[in-house]
């Protein structure tokens, strides 16, 4: 019942629903598109922020629990904000609209942090159920997607995107009760004590989630003060680079690998969804050559077909992956996924309508195709989330691995805005903006290839295992690290300089010196 009422009904309806509104609160306000895309490093903050909240879970219980509160806590946040987008309270500022959907996100993360940690453990205490487990999560997760999906096009249509917030309530409310109910018990202040003990043992993992906290509130300030594209490109590029030096320098070199992979190939696929969403849905008046697509047939529709592709990706990863190991499935997911998206230049370009093609087609094409792909993707990677995960500490390891991915797509959405600013690429939902739409197929081709990089530095970073094979790790999540190395390093060059001083200092036995003589050097 707790995975269901978080990973299905939350994580599957209520982020798929709240996802397909969000962009039409923004072009209710007709914020520019790289300004959109700015502001969502502040609204998706919460994913990069898991560490923080797992640390906060394992050491600050509340009455001795450490999720069932903290749950019940982020569900209550997370119905109050989507009533009060719901009921339209205060729909004159774009500030109230934007913390608003961060406490709907904010509730959304902490709810999956909590039991990704809790069904981790199930799958490293039965790993030949952990296949099975997964496909529970995710087969649920994307029926109520699809549920999401179908309703979404309806919703807001008759609704408007306010009003569609009003369905996330009821949705959430169930997380709320079920928060009583999550399999754990009662800590007491001795085995508190003992687990921070342990923890101070592992400081430098909590220094990480400490980082990813100064991260991401460097990013958000930057995206608070100031909608310059090249400034918060740049600080987020800042912020990947001291994650990935930091992350490599203190976490096992198996856990900091792939975390490098995760953040790079992630941070690689430069986002162009705000531009892409006005080339889709302007209508006529203000786009006239565009596809005009409806919120009925863009959502429902084409929602629809993406959840059901969503299962036939997960039931063909599910019956084939044990087979395939993680590096080819990843290699070919990759090359599969940048090469389906080319296609979007041909739509981009118009060049489909000067052939005769339906836009439709392109548009099925990646509602079908492009979601099987992307499973294989993204699948292998949660997978080895889970198996990366030393016992005892699997909401703050798992976070922290998880939350250089959420960084990724941070970094990515700040980096093609800059990349959409310099193409002159700034869409708002404005009559006659057609000019705006006119190199969208150059910065879709760009964010479309650079992903095919990180396949160069696949082989070094990933584990050459199948997911039935169990993944060594030896000791807790920074054994081996570089900076354990050079502490043992120096350590032991200590301890001899040390030796090699008291050898040279001591007199030879037998040899005194005599009065009034000074000793032997």
């Amino acid at each position: 019942m707790v995975l269901f009422s978080v990973q299905h009904l939350i994580k599957g309806f209520v982020a798929n629903l709240s996802g397909r509104a969000t962009p039409y609160l923004f072009k209710s306000f007709h914020v520019p598109a790289q300004e959109v895309q700015i502001w969502k490093t502040c609204i998706f903050s919460p994913y990069i922020l898991k560490p923080i909240f797992g640390l906060i879970s394992d050491l600050l219980p509340i009455w001795g629990f450490h999720k069932g509160p903290y749950l019940f806590v982020a569900s209550s946040g997370g119905v109050a904000a989507a009533l009060a987008l719901g009921l339209g309270i205060n729909t004159a500022s774009l500030a109230f609209l934007v913390v608003s959907l961060f406490l709907v996100e904010l509730c959304i993360c902490i709810g999956d942090l909590l039991t990704e940690a809790l069904y981790a453990r199930q799958m490293q205490d039965h790993p030949r159920l952990g296949q099975s487990l997964l496909t529970y999560v995710f087969a649920g997760m994307s029926a109520w997607s699809l549920l999401g999906n179908l309703s979404s096009g309806f919703m807001l249509s008759y609704l408007g995107a306010h009003g569609t917030f009003l369905a996330l309530a009821p949705a959430i409310a169930p997380a709320v009760l079920t928060s009583a109910a999550v399999p754990e018990e009662a800590q007491s202040a001795e085995a508190v004590r003992a687990k921070r003990l342990a923890f101070w043992h592992q400081k430098e993992a909590c220094a990480l989630a400490f980082l990813l906290l100064s991260v991401s509130l460097l990013m958000s300030l930057t995206a608070i003060t100031t909608k310059d594209p090249a400034v918060n490109a740049l600080m987020a590029l800042l912020a990947a680079s001291l994650v990935i030096g930091s992350f490599s320098m203190v976490l096992s070199p198996v856990i900091a690998k792939f975390s490098v992979f995760t953040l790079v190939q992630t941070s690689l696929h430069l986002s162009v969804s705000a531009p892409a969403f006005y080339f889709l849905t302007d209508d006529e008046e203000e786009f006239p050559q565009g596809p005009h697509f409806s919120p009925l047939f863009y959502n429902s529709c084409l929602g629809c077909i993406g959840g059901m592709m969503t299962l036939v990706g997960l039931y063909s990863y599910n019956r084939f992956a044990s087979m395939i190991s993680y590096r080819r499935m990843i290699v070919a997911s990759n090359l599969a996924f940048s090469l389906l998206h080319l296609t979007d230049m041909v739509l981009f370009s118009r060049l489909n309508v000067k052939l005769g093609i339906p836009d439709v087609f392109f548009a099925f094409g990646n509602q079908s195709l492009g979601v099987i792909i992307y499973q294989w993707l993204w699948m292998p990677q949660v997978a080895l989330f889970s198996q990366l995960c030393p016992k005892d500490m699997e909401a703050t390891m798992f976070a922290l691995v998880v939350s250089c991915h959420n960084l990724g797509v941070a970094v990515a959405s700040a980096t093609g805005a800059w990349l959409l600013a310099m193409l002159k690429c700034n869409p708002r939902g404005r009559p006659d903006e057609s000019k705006e739409f006119q190199m969208l197929w150059l910065a879709s081709g760009i964010s479309s290839m650079l992903p095919l990089f990180s396949i160069f530095a696949l082989f070094w970073l990933i584990p050459n295992v199948r997911p039935a094979e169990p993944i060594e790790l030896r000791g807790d999540g920074t054994a081996g690290s570089l900076w354990n190395q050079w502490r043992s390093h120096h350590s032991e060059t200590a301890v001899d300089e040390a030796d090699e001083r008291g050898r040279f200092l001591s007199v030879p036995s037998g040899r005194t010196s005599s009065a009034g003589e000074s000793p032997e050097e």
